[in-house]
This record gives C-alpha cells, sequence and structure tokens, in this order.
C-alpha cells in the first residue's frame, strides 16, 4: 500500500513539476514580448512567477498531506 501512494505522488508530483515547467515558459515568452514592447516591469512578473510557483507548491503538499 505504502508503495502504490508513493507512487501516486511522486506522478502528482511530476504533473505539477510539467505545469511549472510550461509556465515557466509561458512567462519567458510573456517576458520576451514585453521586453519587444520595452514595457518590461522585472519586479511585477518575479512576483507573479513566485506566486504562481507557491500555488504549485501548496497543491503539492496538500496532496502529500492527503496521502
Amino acid at each position: 500500500m505504502c508503495c502504490k501512494l508513493n507512487h501516486k505522488f511522486q506522478l502528482e508530483h511530476s504533473m505539477l513539476a510539467q505545469l511549472l515547467f510550461r509556465k515557466l515558459l509561458e512567462h519567458s515568452r510573456l517576458v520576451q514580448l514585453l521586453d519587444h514592447n520595452h514595457c518590461h516591469n522585472q519586479l511585477e512578473h518575479s512576483s507573479w512567477l513566485l506566486l504562481v510557483h507557491s500555488r504549485l507548491a501548496q497543491r503539492c503538499i496538500r496532496t502529500h498531506d492527503f496521502l
């Protein structure tokens, strides 16, 4: 049973990691677009990225606690 739960947690973690990677890629594309338009605000985007990471981490923790 423990092995199944560990596998389920690893799968959930992998899915969250993939989601975070997609968000990082999306963020990178947005930054490039904003840089091209000369209106990039580094602090604002850093805060946005930290918020996304925090939300994903919280989901991961809740999933781990549930298991």
